[in-house]
C-alpha cells in the first residue's frame, strides 16, 4: 500500500507510527482548519468527475509554477497542435527561436522556457483548460505505461476519440468542467500563486520519493506541496497531514532538503503551511524527536513495504526471464 492508501488508514504502518511518535497532529490540523474559514475564494456547485478536475488543477498548477513543463507522459497524448497550444497558454516558449516559426517540429520535441504566467482573463486561458483537462483523462494511462512512445499514445487516444464520435460527443471535457477549472484557476491567480511562488524558485513537478510508493504533488524550494480539489477539505486534513509526513519520512537521505510542508486548497484558493521543526515541537510528547532519526526508524518499520513496492514495480518494468525467447542458433 503506498504512502497515499496508508495515510487515511488507521491500521496502516504510517499511521501506526505517526500515532507513536506524532500523536498531537490534531493540534495542526486544528490551526489549518481556523485558516480555512478565512478562505478567500469559494466552491461552485458543479456536477463533474472530481478525481478528473483534481487531476487537471494539480497540471494547471505545476505548468504556472514551473520554469520547464512536465507531465509530459499525458500531453503526449493530446495533438501536436493541441500539445502546442496548451504550452504557449501556459506562458512557455520554444527554447530556440530559430525553431519557432517550424510548424511542422513536434512540440514533444522542443525545448520550452518559461516568458509569462497568464493573468486570469487572458484569452487562451479557455483554451488551456479545455486541453490540461483533456491531458488529465489520461493520467491513469500515462502513469501505467510510461515505455509508450509518443506515436502509440496519440494513435491510442485517435481510437478513443472515434469512439467518442460513435457515441455521439465531440470531446472528453464539457461546459461545466471548463467552468469549474476556470474558476479555479481564478481564485488561484488571485489569492495563491504569489503565496506558492514566494516558497521558493526551486519547482519539481511530481517528485517520486520512492518508486512505486510515494508519489508527491509539488516542491517548490523547500516545501512539499500537495494540491487538494476537495468540496469539505476541513473533514480530510487529519489523512493529508500523514500523507505529507509520510513524504518526509521517507526521503530517508534528506535528498529533497525539505523544511516545510503545505496544503494547497485549491477551491478555496488557500495555501495551508507548516514548518517541520515546529511540526515536531507541536505534535510530539516531550521532547521533540530529531527527523533524522524519525526517518530511520520509519525505514526499519516500513522496509518490507518498501521491498513489496520495489519488488511490484520491477515486475512492470522489467520481462520476466521465462518470456524472453532463447537466441536462434546458425547450425
Amino acid at each position: 500500500m503506498s504512502i497515499t492508501g496508508q495515510a487515511g488508514y488507521s491500521g496502516s504502518t504510517l499511521s501506526r507510527f505517526l500515532n507513536a511518535y506524532l500523536p498531537k497532529r490534531h493540534v495542526v490540523v486544528e490551526r489549518w482548519q481556523q485558516e480555512l474559514t478565512t478562505a478567500p475564494w469559494t466552491e461552485v456547485p458543479v456536477k463533474v468527475n472530481r478525481s478528473v478536475l483534481g487531476r487537471a488543477v494539480e497540471m494547471r498548477i505545476g505548468l504556472d509554477l514551473a520554469q520547464r513543463p512536465g507531465y509530459w507522459n499525458r500531453l503526449a497524448y493530446l495533438l501536436g497542435d493541441q500539445c502546442a497550444a496548451l504550452l504557449e497558454a501556459t506562458g512557455f516558449s520554444r527554447d530556440d527561436p530559430a525553431l519557432a516559426e517550424d510548424t511542422t517540429t513536434d512540440p514533444m520535441l522542443c525545448a520550452w522556457k518559461r516568458i509569462t504566467r497568464p493573468h486570469p482573463g487572458a484569452a487562451a486561458a479557455h483554451v488551456a483548460a479545455e486541453a490540461v483537462i483533456e491531458a488529465a483523462y489520461w493520467d491513469n494511462v500515462g502513469h501505467r505505461f510510461r515505455g509508450w512512445c509518443v506515436q502509440t499514445c496519440r494513435g491510442f487516444a485517435a481510437l478513443e476519440r472515434q469512439r467518442l464520435r460513435q457515441q455521439g460527443l465531440q470531446t472528453w471535457t464539457d461546459t461545466s468542467m471548463v467552468d469549474a477549472l476556470n474558476h479555479i484557476w481564478r481564485g488561484y491567480c488571485l489569492h495563491g500563486r504569489l503565496p506558492m511562488l514566494n516558497l521558493g524558485r526551486r519547482v519539481i513537478l511530481e517528485p517520486e520519493i520512492v518508486p512505486g510508493f510515494a508519489h508527491a504533488d509539488l516542491i517548490i524550494g523547500r516545501t512539499l506541496v500537495d494540491v487538494k480539489c476537495y468540496a469539505k477539505p476541513a473533514l480530510y486534513l487529519n489523512g493529508w497531514l500523514n500523507q505529507l509526513l509520510g513524504y518526509v519520512l521517507v526521503d530517508r537521505g534528506n535528498s529533497l532538503g525539505l523544511n516545510q510542508v503545505a496544503l494547497y486548497i485549491a477551491w478555496h484558493a488557500t495555501l495551508l503551511t507548516e514548518p517541520l521543526d515546529r511540526l515536531l515541537r507541536t505534535t510530539a510528547t516531550g521532547k521533540p524527536p530529531e527527523l533524522d532519526t524519525l526517518r530511520e526508524q520509519f525505514h526499519r518499520d516500513i522496509r518490507d513495504e518498501l521491498d513489496e513496492a520495489m519488488l511490484r514495480r520491477n515486475r512492470t518494468r522489467f520481462p520476466s526471464c521465462l518470456e524472453i525467447e532463447p537466441p536462434k542458433l546458425d547450425p
